[in-house]
């Protein structure tokens, strides 16, 4: 294999077909303004997984967690720049006015050395398949989350009467979910991802509040002045923590930092709507402007979260959090975060369905054109219009977001599974994939001198960058594996307890007759 090296060349490709300007051929009727995208930005990467991120940290040891993370963001970012930067490239390359993940994959083999040609239909549908299972089955944890949070609220100030089943809390989720989910539009969506983003961000400051002071702000005056009032102690020093974690322990500090933050399947529809676009990729523009804020909360809370709790920080820290109102509040806010983000995440497997089947349906419609006797729509008589699909799409997406639900409702335990998924895809997706389509953007190809190439310094960062995926892959499966494992284990604890607990029943009952 020869590695493809040019001296003193430009990995943006800014000369290439300079006269096709692919940002002013987008539909810009529906365009979305810089601060939405930000906002979509960053709801895509900040998400429920921040609360976990003491955990993170009490995996890693807390300065090499705070320095940790901001490496894994850093990492992730220029993960995303080398995604767009090789759409927009790749878009100018092939005079097409944007192009998604997937066809940023295909278009990269396509148009690239004829050895690599063939590939083209494999990276297409691989990248189709990893994101449709990372986000449509990702949606159906998000039903879990939520339908599990409301629920453990209201059983909480309820009798154990009108305790009802999960099941029935994720089925009646349909009613907010499918109007949200209907909605295709990057910038009508724009006003549910600042909706979202304010939830979180009140949820995780009034989070932090408790971290720093040690008592909810909500706490009354009255209950201060007290005898059974206890002062909240001081947040513990630095020297009390350790500062780096075991080495065995460092897999599942990587897997969990990189899956909660990772959100690289939203980022080409996000820039793909903008009004902008050229303003994406800009120094202060907006990946850059949502990335550092992500990663200054996701650092904040890990840093903060650990340092407060230490040893005894667990999976989420609202399971820190005492047991009373003000932890209800949180998991409320953070509950309604996911749910008002339902239809930014749910846009990415619903377009990748509606390419496979739009053509499907439309062949059928024509077919039953033709026996009534209407002339093709697809003929060339100006008369003819295309029959409209609307109903078609807006049905396709409320099935799927039905089908969210039931999946949901049927197997409410999902979550396991779909953990071990999003680590194998989210390390490929948003790591593996940018790196292999960079290369393979910029080969030099020496049918096409013109063709702007990798450095070798380039050209080897993105085979570090690789390396560092797979190492990701392996270590968020084990992670996701010992995960599943102690699942079924109090699973099965669980069984034999409630079987010991119906037999011992049994037995008194027939010794009373």
């Amino acid at each position: 294999m020869g590695i493809p090296v040019t001296s003193g060349t430009n990995t943006k490709g800014n000369s290439y077909e300079t006269e096709y300007d692919p940002f002013e051929h987008r539909d810009k009727s529906k365009a979305t303004t810089d601060s939405g995208a930000l906002l979509h930005l960053i709801k895509s990467s900040l998400g429920s997984g921040i609360l976990a991120m003491p955990s993170a940290f009490k995996n890693s040891g807390l300065i090499f967690g705070l320095f940790g993370t901001i490496a894994i963001g850093a990492l992730c970012t220029h993960c995303i720049y080398l995604l767009v930067i090789c759409s927009q490239i790749l878009a100018k390359r092939i005079k097409k006015p944007s192009l998604g993940f997937a066809e940023t994959a295909a278009v990269a083999f396509e148009t690239g050395p004829k050895k690599f040609r063939a590939w083209a239909p494999f990276a297409r549908e691989f990248v189709n398949a990893a994101l449709f299972a990372t986000y449509y089955f990702g949606n159906t944890v998000y039903v879990v989350f939520v339908a599990t949070s409301f629920k453990q609220v209201f059983d909480n100030h309820v009798n154990a009467e009108y305790h009802w089943p999960i099941q029935v809390w994720i089925l009646m989720l349909a009613l907010p979910l499918v109007p949200l989910g209907l909605i295709r539009t990057m910038k009508v969506l724009v006003p549910f991802s600042a909706i979202a983003t304010t939830f979180i961000m009140v949820g995780l400051s009034s989070t932090m509040y408790f971290v720093v002071a040690g008592e909810s702000f909500i706490t009354s005056k009255d209950y201060k002045s007290s005898n059974n009032y206890i002062a909240p102690e001081p947040l513990p020093s630095i020297d009390s923590r350790p500062w780096i974690a075991p080495l065995a322990h460092m897999p599942l500090f990587f897997s969990t930092v990189l899956f909660a933050m990772e959100g690289i399947g939203t980022v080409l529809p996000i820039e793909n709507s903008m009004k902008n676009p050229q303003r994406f990729l800009q120094k202060f523009g907006v990946l850059n402007s949502s990335m550092v804020l992500v990663v200054a909360l996701y650092t904040m809370a890990g840093f903060l979260g650990y340092l407060r709790f230490g040893p005894a920080t667990l999976g989420s820290i609202t399971l820190n959090l005492p047991e009373d109102i003000f932890a209800e509040l949180v998991k409320i806010m953070v509950a309604l975060s996911i749910l008002f983000s339902y239809g930014l995440q749910f846009c990415v497997p619903s377009e990748i369905m509606w390419k496979r089947i739009e053509p499907v349906l439309r062949r059928r419609r024509e077919l039953q054109r033709k026996r009534k006797g209407i002339p093709s729509a697809i003929c060339d008589l100006p008369v003819i219009s295309q029959p409209s699909m609307e109903l078609d799409y807006y049905t396709m997406r409320g099935l799927m977001i039905l089908g969210t639900v039931l999946i949901a409702a049927l197997v409410p335990e999902l979550s396991p599974f779909i953990s071990l998924i999003g680590s194998i895809f989210f390390s490929i997706l948003g790591l593996f994939c940018p790196a292999v389509i960079h290369i393979i953007t910029f080969w030099a190809d020496d049918s096409n001198p013109k063709r702007e190439t990798n450095s070798r310094f380039v050209f080897w960062k993105n085979i570090l960058v690789i390396v560092i995926s797979l190492v990701a892959l392996v270590a968020g499966t084990y992670a996701s594996m010992i995960d599943i494992i102690h699942f079924y284990k109090v699973q099965s604890q669980q069984g034999s307890i409630n079987i010991a607990l119906n037999t011992t029943t049994m037995s008194s009952g027939g010794s009373d007759v």
